[in-house]
C-alpha cells in the first residue's frame, strides 16, 4: 500500500467544506508550533535576565534602605525623641517588606546567595533587637556608658548587614556574567536554529499544499478541461471520472456528465430536425403542418440549450476560489450553480412566474458577481407583484448573460446591468440595459430581424433564441434591441397582459 493511501481515500470522501477546513487547520498548526518555539526561546532568555535584574534591583534598594536606617539611628543618637524613634521603626518595617521579597525558590539562586540571605535575615533581626535595647536605655534620657556601648554595637551590626548585601550584589554580578557568556553562545547558534525551524515549517506546508492540490484541485482542473473541450463543440468526449469522490465536486462532475449527454442528444435531434425539414419541403407538405412540427422541435431544443462557455468560466472560478478562500464561499458558489443547472436542464414548463425566473436569475448573478468581483453590478427593479405575472421560461438569464459576456466583460472598467419590469398600459415591459461596449449597426440589425448569427460568432445567439421563443409562445409580443458602440445596449420585451397575467387557480393553466 502506498504511503498516505488510507488518508487520501478518507480525504476524497470528505465534504468540500471539511477538506478546506483540514487544509487550513494543518497550515495553522505548523505556523502555531513555529510561533510557540520562537516565543518559548525568547521568554526563557528574557526571564533569565529579568531574574538577575530584579535581584540586583532589590539588593541595591536594600542597601539604600540600610543607609536610611543608619542615618535615622544617628539622628536618634543626637536627639532621642518620639519623631526620630518612629522614623527608625518605619525604616525597619520597610526593610522587612523588602527582604521578604527576595526570591525563595532554590532553583532561582545559588547556594551562596541562599546562605547570604539567611545571614542577612538573622542579622537584621538581631539589629532590630539591638535598636530596641537602645530605645530602652535612651528612655532614661541619660547617656550612660551602657547606652554608648549599645549604640556602637548597633552600628557594628548595621555594618555587618551592609557587608552581606555587598557580597550578595557581587555574587549576583558573577552569576550575571556567567549567564551572559552562556546566552552569548546560544545567540550565536540561534539564527541557525531559527532557519532550520523555518525550513522545516516550509517543507511541511509545501507537502500539505501538494497533497491538498492533488485531492481537491486536480478533479476541478479535469472538469474545467472537459468543459473547454465541450465549448469547442467536441461532443464525443468520454465522461469525466468521478474518482470516487462523494463531495460537492463529485456531484458537480456527475451533473456535468449528464449535461454533456443532453447536449449530445440535442445535437443529434437538431440534425434529425434539419433532415426532416428538408424532406417536408421536398414533398411540398402543408406549410402550416410543417411550421407546427418545426416550432415544436425548436421549442424543445431551445429550452434545453446550455452555454458551455459559462459553465467553463464558472468551474474555473470555483478552482480559484478553492485556493484563495475557505470552504464557505466555494460551497455557496456550487449551490448557486446547482440551482441554475437544475432549472436549465429539468424545467419543462413553457412559462413561469416572474418570481421563479428571478430566483434562477439571482443564482446566475451571484456566480457572475463572484467571478468579476467589483467589475460587474446588477440592479433588479420589479415594479409588479412577481407572483401575479408570467413570462416564457429561460428568458431573463440569456439576456443578462449576453450583457455580461458581450457588453460589460470586454470593458476594462466593467459596468452595470439593470433589469426593470413594469406595466405600460396593456403591456408588461421588460428592459435589460447595460453600459458596456455596445454593438455596431450591422449586428443590431441582425438581432432585430432575428437573423441567424454567422458561424464562428457567439454574440447574440441567446438573444435571438429568446426572441424566437417569444414569437412561438406569446403571440403579439414585441422584441427590440437598441445599442450604440461605446455607450451600451438596451433590450426591450413587451408582452400582452392577456397572456402575461397569471390566471387564478382552476380558471386556466398557471405555473406551479
Amino acid at each position: 500500500m502506498k504511503p498516505f493511501a488510507l488518508p487520501a481515500k478518507r480525504f476524497r470522501a470528505m465534504p468540500l467544506k471539511e477538506k478546506a477546513r483540514s487544509f487550513s487547520l494543518a497550515s495553522f498548526c505548523v505556523l502555531f508550533i513555529f510561533f510557540i518555539c520562537c516565543t518559548a526561546a525568547l521568554a526563557y532568555y528574557n526571564f533569565s535576565f529579568k531574574r538577575l535584574f530584579d535581584a540586583s534591583y532589590l539588593q541595591s534598594d536594600a542597601m539604600g534602605r540600610m543607609s536610611d536606617l543608619s542615618r535615622a539611628i544617628a539622628a536618634y543618637e543626637s536627639a532621642p525623641n518620639t519623631e526620630s524613634r518612629q522614623q527608625i521603626e518605619s525604616c525597619f518595617q520597610n526593610g522587612w517588606e523588602l527582604f521578604n521579597r527576595f526570591p525563595d525558590d532554590p532553583r532561582q539562586q545559588s547556594e551562596e546567595l541562599r546562605m547570604l540571605k539567611t545571614a542577612i535575615l538573622r542579622t537584621y533581626a538581631t539589629y532590630e533587637k539591638s535598636v530596641q535595647e537602645l530605645f530602652r536605655l535612651g528612655s532614661y534620657r541619660l547617656h550612660t556608658t551602657d547606652y554608648y556601648l549599645q549604640y556602637y554595637e548597633t552600628v557594628e551590626i548595621g555594618d555587618y548587614i551592609d557587608t552581606y548585601l555587598e557580597q550578595m550584589l557581587q555574587e549576583n554580578l558573577r552569576e550575571g556574567q556567567a549567564l551572559y557568556r552562556t546566552q552569548s553562545r546560544i545567540l550565536h547558534i540561534a539564527p541557525l536554529i531559527l532557519a532550520a525551524l523555518l525550513l522545516l515549517s516550509a517543507f511541511v506546508l509545501l507537502h500539505v499544499q501538494r497533497w491538498f492540490s492533488a485531492h481537491l484541485l486536480s478533479p476541478i482542473l479535469s472538469l474545467a478541461e472537459a468543459a473547454r473541450t465541450l465549448a469547442a463543440n467536441q461532443m464525443d468526449i468520454p465522461d469525466v471520472p468521478v474518482c470516487g469522490s462523494d463531495d460537492e465536486i463529485g456531484d458537480l462532475t456527475r451533473t456535468f456528465n449528464r449535461m454533456k449527454d443532453d447536449c449530445r442528444s440535442l445535437l443529434t435531434a437538431q440534425q434529425e430536425k434539419e433532415e426532416l425539414t428538408r424532406e417536408l419541403y421536398e414533398e411540398r407538405l402543408s406549410h402550416i403542418a410543417a411550421e407546427n412540427q418545426l416550432s415544436a422541435a425548436q421549442l424543445a431544443m431551445l429550452k434545453q440549450q446550455i452555454n458551455p462557455h459559462f459553465l467553463f468560466n464558472t468551474l474555473t472560478l470555483i478552482s480559484q476560489t478553492a485556493q484563495q478562500e475557505n470552504a464557505g464561499e466555494t460551497g455557496r458558489l456550487i449551490q448557486q450553480l446547482s440551482i441554475l443547472l437544475r432549472h436549465n436542464l429539468y424545467d419543462r414548463q413553457d412559462r413561469v412566474t416572474i418570481r421563479q425566473e428571478l430566483e434562477t436569475l439571482y443564482s446566475y448573478m451571484y456566480i457572475q458577481e463572484s467571478r468579476f468581483l467589483d467589475r460587474v453590478a446588477f440592479w433588479v427593479d420589479c415594479q409588479v407583484p412577481p407572483e401575479d405575472y408570467c413570462i416564457p421560461t429561460f428568458t431573463l438569464q440569456p439576456l443578462v448573460e449576453n450583457a455580461v459576456s458581450h457588453g460589460v466583460a470586454p470593458r476594462e472598467a466593467g459596468g452595470v446591468i439593470r433589469i426593470k419590469i413594469a406595466l405600460r398600459g396593456a403591456l408588461l415591459r421588460i428592459n435589460v440595459t447595460d453600459n458596456g461596449v455596445g454593438m455596431d449597426k450591422a449586428v443590431r440589425g441582425r438581432l432585430n430581424r432575428l437573423e441567424d448569427v454567422p458561424a464562428g460568432q457567439n454574440n447574440g445567439i441567446g438573444v435571438v433564441n429568446v426572441a424566437r421563443r417569444l414569437e412561438l409562445l406569446c403571440p403579439g409580443s414585441r422584441f427590440h434591441v437598441a445599442s450604440w458602440p461605446g455607450l451600451g445596449t438596451c433590450i426591450r420585451i413587451e408582452l400582452p397582459l392577456s397572456w402575461a397575467k397569471r390566471q387564478p387557480e382552476g380558471k386556466g393553466d398557471s405555473p406551479s
